[in-house]
């Protein structure tokens, strides 16, 4: 009898541990769900505010030739928009936190690599549902990491074309050299 019992035990123990860890790939599936949410509304606000660009660029394409007092509302010398390399936006670096979008999109490109070493270990030791939870883990790191990205070079086109317009009106003396070192 002491031997039915100890499998007894053993049995409840690894019901126990499989309960346990079917709890925490659920508690892993909503985690990500979550993730995923903030990541496609990110997604949506860039995209929306991108839109919004480029409606007031076409509504008011002089907006800013006539006030130089802030630079980051001049259009590019061109006539082309800063960020049409990339499809869409511009953006002013007087209009992010740069040194914000910096440390995310460095934590963002950390996370990518979590993520894919975390799916190196569990496509040998893990679950199916493990190794997708892993999957959707990275995919999600991956698209922040692009879309982090994607901002950092609307913003590094914007300033370009910003410093631009500005060395332009400098040569032309409709600025002061010293707004140039602004610029």
């Amino acid at each position: 009898m002491d031997r039915v019992k100890e499998q007894k035990v053993e049995q409840d123990r690894l019901q126990n541990r499989a309960a346990a860890a079917q709890r925490d790939v659920a508690a892993r599936f909503e985690e990500l769900r979550k993730r995923e949410a903030q990541l496609q509304q990110t997604e949506a606000v860039a995209k929306g505010e991108e839109a919004r660009q480029k409606a007031l660029a076409e509504r008011e394409p002089n907006r800013g030739r006539r006030a130089f007092r802030n630079l980051g509302e001049l259009p590019p010398a061109d006539g082309a928009d800063a960020g049409s390399a990339l499809g869409g936006g511009k953006l002013s670096a007087g209009s992010l936190d740069l040194v914000a979008l910096a440390t995310s999109y460095a934590d963002a490109v950390g996370n990518v690599r979590i993520a894919q070493a975390r799916l190196e270990a569990v496509a040998e030791h893990g679950s199916g549902a493990e190794q997708r939870v892993e999957k959707t883990s990275l995919a999600a790191a991956e698209r922040k990491a692009r879309l982090l990205r994607s901002i950092a070079e609307i913003a590094v086109s914007g300033a370009e074309a910003e410093y631009k317009q500005a060395r332009q009106m400098t040569d032309n003396g409709v600025l002061p050299q010293s707004k140039l070192a602004e610029a």
